[in-house]
């Protein structure tokens, strides 16, 4: 935060408490951040989840949930690449494969259960040496519809990340009952037209469209697959 001009909120936030502590709750709540949001998104600017998402007729009740009133629309996420968060992508067809990693879980911070670079909701601390895949062959970051995901909140400890088990701007997933669907949080997208843009760990950043092979999608989402997959 005080590297993206938000330093007067973030000198006044109690560093040895979560982002959940009632305190530093109160002093986040209702804050945009410039940094997440993608001029091409038109939900950006909105903060949502005040008991409803943004797009019209979808609801979801936050407040009843998490105790969450108003959050940022944060238009990019670090990648978890083809982890299990508590089911696995939306796209992926079975566990235990190149889009649904065997043992991969986000709720354990171990290497074993993270196979991207970053944890969709632990903490796991990935070093350079972790990457085995090759730092610029290794998704880091990637854009996302914000608004589509409901439990994915500044304030919420789960599923921060994207997965590659679900393709990029996927049109499978359902959002007519965001209540049923609320464990397969949405892939990576945009409303760039054709695909999405990325950060791979090198720092290079690329533009991946919808088209983008899935299987290849996937391992460049792993860190320490056995797999160099290429940039198509």
């Amino acid at each position: 935060m005080p590297f993206i001009e938000m330093a007067d909120i973030y000198s006044s936030l109690s560093s040895d408490q979560s982002l959940d502590n009632a305190t530093n709750k109160t002093k986040l709540q209702g804050k945009r951040m410039p940094a997440q949001e993608c001029p091409s998104n038109p939900f950006a600017t909105m903060l949502q989840m005040a008991n409803k998402d943004p797009r019209p007729g979808k609801a979801f009740d936050w407040d009843a949930w998490y105790g969450i009133s108003q959050t940022p629309v944060e238009c990019y996420a670090v990648c978890a690449g083809p982890q299990n968060f508590d089911n696995r992508g939306y796209d992926c067809a079975s566990t235990n494969s190149y889009c649904s990693a065997a043992g991969s879980y986000a709720f354990r911070p171990d290497a074993a259960s993270t196979p991207g670079i970053i944890s969709g909701a632990s903490e796991f601390q990935c070093r350079f040496k972790d990457v085995l895949d090759g730092l610029s062959g290794t998704i880091m970051i990637g854009e996302r519809k914000g608004e589509q995901f409901l439990t994915g909140g500044v304030f919420s400890g789960i599923f921060r990340a994207f997965q590659t088990g679900t393709y990029i701007n996927s049109t499978t997933r359902s959002f007519v009952d965001p209540n049923a669907q609320y464990s397969y949080p949405p892939g990576a997208g945009s409303y760039h037209q054709g695909g999405a843009s990325f950060a791979m760990a090198d720092g290079s950043v690329v533009f991946l469209t919808d088209n983008t092979d899935f299987v290849v999608y996937n391992y460049l989402g792993g860190r320490a697959d056995g797999q160099s997959a290429r940039l198509p």
